[in-house]
């Protein structure tokens, strides 16, 4: 099996797939003579955010996020499960990629990452892995009562806690309403570590009321930040 590492140009009459790309120097991993090598992306700085930005704007911003900052960091992620392919006809292979492509592509990369804080982004998410296990932690401690859930053919009694008139189930990712007549219904599913400040901003929201109809449009809004 041979694998290549090319540098690889878009062709300046590809196919409209591939408009936003062109004219970008890309690098291309071609396996034997696979039609459709892999891209990874361009060598240059300004390239790297051209080649994000299309993708960005060719699809990915309804795949993945619109939020382009959150968008680029989760597809310039190396464990990121999409990977650009094109058919080897929309080329113009230039070369074989050398040792000093190589050492420009790592140092500019890494400046792209610097540039829109892929590291803060980074340490966020740890922190914020760290705090949900601890809320799980706390959950797992209190005592449990039992409430019920509304299913297809009726209720189910399911084991949880209660907090501000809310049932919260094992695992403390989801919010049931307890009374009224949305008795037993999922309010929202959400991450440990925000169910309480999602409880809190309804009841200070709607205040201790039994949630009603007329609630609906206040908690679409609550729960939709979360």
């Amino acid at each position: 099996m041979g694998l290549k590492y090319l540098l690889a140009r878009i062709k300046d009459d590809s196919s409209d797939d591939f408009k936003e790309y062109r004219n970008l120097d890309l690098i291309a991993i071609r396996i034997d003579e696979d039609k459709k090598p892999l891209i990874l992306r361009p060598i240059k700085l300004d390239q790297i955010e051209k080649f994000y930005k299309a993708s960005y704007d060719s699809g990915m911003k309804e795949m993945i996020s619109d939020d382009y900052e959150y968008c680029i960091w989760y597809l310039a992620d190396e464990e990121c499960e999409l990977q650009c392919t094109i058919d080897i006809n929309e080329l113009n292979i230039i070369r074989e990629i050398t040792k000093e492509d190589i050492e420009e592509h790592d140092k500019n990369f890494e400046e792209f990452k610097k540039i829109h804080k892929f590291y803060e982004r980074e340490k966020k998410i740890e922190e914020e892995l760290k705090e949900d296990e601890r809320c799980k932690e706390e959950f797992n401690n209190q005592e449990k009562v039992s409430f019920e859930i509304r299913i297809k053919d009726g209720f189910e009694e399911v084991k949880g806690i209660i907090y501000k008139g809310f049932g919260i189930e094992e695992g403390w990712t989801t919010i049931t309403v307890l009374n009224g007549e949305y008795k037993g219904l999922k309010l929202c599913g959400c991450r440990a570590r925000e169910v309480k400040k999602i409880i809190d901003e309804i009841r200070e929201s709607i205040g201790n009321e039994e949630i009603e109809e007329r609630d609906s449009d206040k908690l679409q809004e609550i729960t939709s930040k979360y």
